[in-house]
């Protein structure tokens, strides 16, 4: 009898043990998930973040390609004046007389 009651209380003790265990590996496998989906959010977030910024970068691309092609247009407009009027001013055969291009002003002189 002795024999059957230390056989119980060791098989107590080790069910005990195991139910510790069993209790442990459950809160860490919510734990495990809980963590999963929060870094799932947060890569969410981060792509989302990511994707407004590459929006933004498009925008700013946008924007430089259209002030080159103002001061491409400006540029041209400019040095077709210039050329213009040399070849009105250039039948007056004058030294005095000078045109030249300064952020973007015509100058003649």
């Amino acid at each position: 009898l002795n024999d059957c009651l230390e056989e119980k209380a060791t098989a107590d003790s080790r069910l005990q043990t195991l139910e510790d265990q069993n209790a442990f590996l459950k809160a860490n496998n919510q734990e495990l998930i809980n963590n999963m989906g929060n870094l799932t959010t947060l890569t969410t977030k981060g792509a989302e973040n990511l994707e407004k910024s590459l929006e933004s970068l498009r925008e700013k691309d946008l924007t430089i390609r259209k002030l080159q092609d103002a001061v491409t247009r400006r540029d041209s407009v400019n040095l077709s004046l210039v050329q213009s009027l040399k070849g009105v001013l250039g039948n007056l055969d004058d030294e005095d007389i000078e045109i030249s291009v300064e952020k973007g002003v015509v100058f003649v002189s």
